[in-house]
């Protein structure tokens, strides 16, 4: 606990050489095709486009049979895990119980390397979005049915990138690497979940106070927020890191920069009417909010939150709802994760204050 007394927490740094313009104008590009998607397609649009970006982010790269193997891994789990958020968005109790689950689960990946993380990470956050889906008019089948379709695409491009790159000589290489490594380790492909599994395990403990964050935070903020529930799962979700103090410094820029924006966006959202003018500062939020999100979490909380509740209004959103839901949805999934983290530390302490008892006697 000493080291939560004197937290960094970096509210005024704002690191300029991880600032980077190109990836705002890359941002940019992303949000506008997101908007263009969800008007022209509707949610189920969307669910296709996010299938293709979920699997990209979750394959990665290396030699062709591993991304053809993991990119439909990728794509069937992840019009599984649609289909399930979908369902259990529906009821806040099974929600916020469907949301630990997955969660725990998801983490409990860390054991098998960088590449299981990502992979788990990417659709255990689907999974939360996946919830938010259960107000559209869209059917359960059709949404996970687009996901699959667009992991499927992803997955036929990133082969093709490969076999491109085959001609090089460099992917030969790699999965001749790739799979010596495997024949080496598959006889013993349980043994790092089981490590993962024991009582004095940092992966297990790290996933029980996640899976209880995020399970809380879904409950919770399916019974208080009936249009954006999922906002303070995504709260909960993006602060909490294995270093408790980390997750202290995250939770308080993400609380500031979503207020900051929320205060900004008010007088755009009731004195503006003109489509080309809310567009314009939609399109130069999205570049500063891309380019800053390494320089200052706070920053990019604050450019986040005005993207969001001006492309609702763009849409013709309950904006006004959207606008309050924003801010008490994120204090709230910030306010209990940091809870449940230090409601973990404190009863581990004491076990450990137990068990040395003992021995100093």
């Amino acid at each position: 606990m000493s080291r939560l007394q004197h937290i960094p927490i970096g509210l005024a740094t704002f690191d300029r050489t991880q600032f980077s313009l190109r990836n705002g104008l890359v941002g940019l590009v992303a949000v506008a095709g997101a908007l263009v998607f969800l008007v022209a397609f509707g949610y189920v649009g969307v669910a296709a486009l996010l299938g293709a970006v979920v699997t990209v982010l979750a394959v990665g790269r290396g030699p062709l049979r591993s991304c053809l193997a993991r990119g439909s891994i990728v794509a069937l789990v992840g019009s599984a895990l649609t289909a399930v958020g979908v369902w259990s968005g529906e009821v806040g109790w099974l929600a916020g119980i469907v949301a630990g689950l997955v969660t725990f689960g998801a983490t409990l990946f860390a054991a098998y390397g960088k590449a299981a993380v990502t992979s788990a990470y990417v659709l255990n956050l689907w999974l939360l979005l996946a919830q938010g889906f259960s107000a559209s008019d869209k059917t359960t089948q059709g949404l996970a049915a687009s996901f699959l379709v667009g992991g499927i695409l992803a997955v036929a491009l990133q082969a093709l990138r490969v076999l491109l790159v085959h001609r090089s000589g460099e992917e030969a290489l790699a999965g001749g690497e790739s799979r010596r490594g495997g024949a080496a380790t598959s006889s013993h492909w349980a043994a790092p979940m089981r490590a993962a599994l024991t009582l004095d395990s940092p992966i297990l403990r790290f996933a029980v106070i996640r899976a209880l964050a995020i399970g809380s935070a879904a409950l919770v903020g399916a019974y208080l927020f009936e249009a954006y529930p999922y906002w303070a799962v995504l709260a909960a979700f993006v602060i909490i890191k294995s270093d408790p103090a980390e997750s202290v410094a995250s939770g308080v820029h993400r609380a500031v920069g979503t207020v900051a924006g929320a205060v900004v966006a008010l007088p755009l959202v009731h004195n503006v009417d003109s489509r080309p003018v809310l567009t314009a500062v939609v399109a130069v939020a999205s570049v500063l909010m891309v380019a800053s999100q390494r320089a200052n979490e706070a920053v990019y909380a604050f450019f986040l939150t005005i993207v969001l509740l001006l492309a609702l209004r763009l849409v013709r959103a309950d904006v006004e709802t959207a606008l309050a839901e924003r801010v008490w949805a994120t204090l709230l999934g910030v306010g209990l994760a940091l809870g449940v983290m230090a409601l973990v530390a404190a009863v581990a302490g004491r076990h450990e204050a137990r068990a040395a008892s003992p021995g100093e006697e």
